[in-house]
């Protein structure tokens, strides 16, 4: 619906220009928008916006979308016509309860971070807000005329993934990956801790979503921060950078600039992986969580590229190579772990447990130069040079622990991804513990795990 009244509402150009004072800056409506339009478009950068009354009044004024997405009018232009006043308080009143919602559905992914304070939350609040905010549809991306044609065809690339994940795959993509954001460096954070004296990690407890076993920040400052304290009250920790993170669908997932430098195996399996989490999120299970996405999107992106350039292509090479390294890595960090909670065990003081480790940990570093052959690609190549502690090794326990039991589970299913992600909604719907129904359920078919070689470790 128009705006009544209103003859039409245009841009008068960029900021400054047209001899107009520069009275905010911010966010602005688009070029040529007009007020049929106008409660129906999402704002961006642009400039000074002209209303043209029916009576013939013309006004000029800015938009700010920084401060709630409202009319920022001066009040001589309250005096000139005060009928913009009335369009600028229905405006602020439509759109702040449009944020309000999107405030509420914010709280929900915020806990999905860890929030355990109000400064935590704030923060959080402050940078998802701001991502969202100066998000902009895809399709302004792509009709830019100047727009780098790489970009465009990664961005194109990621709905053809989107649309197969959904179609193929079972998969929801609702509203994510439609929006593009400009970011610098690292998305997100993660911050991780564990006991010294034993493989226990450290968790975050929160109301919605149960608990989980890291704490994501935007700023690194506040990460690292939040790494001392935790190394202060004796703890193991590791501080890693994400690449992508989900909001489970709360909000809409951006594009973000960064997966631009992605290759398209890569890509693929990100996408897919993130969107198993708004398929299906356990909640207080983290390490199911991550394995099932791991998983489906390792495999899922085996298929997707194979449909696009084929089985005998290099991308699915690539892939398949990928996932031959998730599942050896997979099997060797769970005998790392076992061997390492078994030294744990012994009934020695804790002051010889911590001295004690430092030698399994220089064991487990040359048991892995031992495999280090056996990997087809280089994800791991400086894994045996890293600093271990038991919080590291947890971080990746998380993600590759129980592959294995997924592989079981897809080969028994003819190898049909779908199928998979539909057992993963039966036993989300069950209500029961998902590692033990999964356990359950492959004894129950009387199914062995993958002939796949034991890695000896010393």
């Amino acid at each position: 619906m128009g705006l009544p009244g209103i003859k039409s509402m245009v841009s008068l150009g960029p900021p400054g220009s047209a001899g107009l004072p520069i009275l905010h800056s911010g966010w602005y409506l688009s070029p040529g928008l007009t007020a049929g339009a106008f409660w129906h478009t999402t704002f961006r950068r642009s400039d000074f916006v002209k209303l043209e009354f029916a009576q013939g009044t013309t006004v000029a004024f800015l938009i700010d979308d920084i401060s709630c997405k409202a009319f920022r009018t001066p009040r001589a232009i309250y005096r000139f016509h005060p009928f913009c006043l009335k369009i600028s308080l229905e405006i602020m009143r439509r759109l702040l309860m449009k944020l309000t919602a999107q405030f509420v559905l914010l709280m929900c992914f915020l806990s999905l971070l860890g929030c355990s304070n109000l400064n935590y939350i704030t923060k959080l609040a402050w940078h998802q807000g701001y991502i969202t905010v100066h998000s902009v549809p895809i399709q302004e991306v792509l009709n830019d005329p100047k727009q780098d044609p790489g970009i465009a065809e990664k961005i194109r690339f990621i709905q053809t993934v989107k649309r197969y994940g959904e179609e193929r795959i079972g998969l929801r993509g609702r509203s994510c990956y439609s929006t593009f954001y400009e970011d610098q460096g690292p998305i997100l954070y993660i911050v991780t801790a564990c006991e010294k004296d034993r493989l226990r990690a450290y968790h975050w407890n929160f109301p919605i979503i149960g608990t989980v076993s890291y704490k994501g920040f935007f700023s690194k400052t506040d990460a690292i921060r939040e790494r001392r304290e935790l190394e202060k009250k004796g703890y193991d920790t590791c501080l890693r950078p994400a690449g992508a993170y989900s909001t489970l669908g709360y909000l809409r997932d951006p594009i973000f600039s960064s997966f631009m430098k992605w290759d398209v195996g890569s890509l693929a399996n990100l996408i897919l992986h993130e969107m198993t989490h708004s398929t299906c999120y356990f909640k207080g299970n983290t390490d199911f969580n991550e394995q099932m996405a791991t998983f489906i999107g390792n495999q899922g992106s085996i298929l997707f590229l194979s449909d696009k350039y084929g089985p005998e292509s290099a991308e699915v090479s690539q892939a398949i190579q990928s996932q031959h390294d998730a599942l050896l890595f997979s099997r060797w960090i769970d005998q790392a772990c076992e061997l390492l909670s078994e030294f744990y065990k012994q009934k020695i003081s804790q002051e010889e447990k911590l001295e004690g480790r430092k030698g399994v940990f220089r064991s487990l570093q040359e048991d892995f130069k031992g495999i280090k052959p056996l990997f087809q690609t280089d994800t791991y190549e400086t894994f045996d040079e890293k600093s271990l502690n038991n919080a590291i090794l947890l971080a990746d326990r998380q993600y590759y622990q129980h592959l294995e039991s997924f592989e079981t589970v897809y080969r028994f299913l003819g190898r049909d991804l779908r199928r998979v992600v539909a057992l993963m909604k039966e036993i989300h719907t069950s209500g029961e513990e998902p590692f033990l129904y999964l356990d359950h359920w492959i004894k129950a078919r009387r199914n062995t795990a993958p002939s796949l070689e034991r890695i000896p470790l010393t």
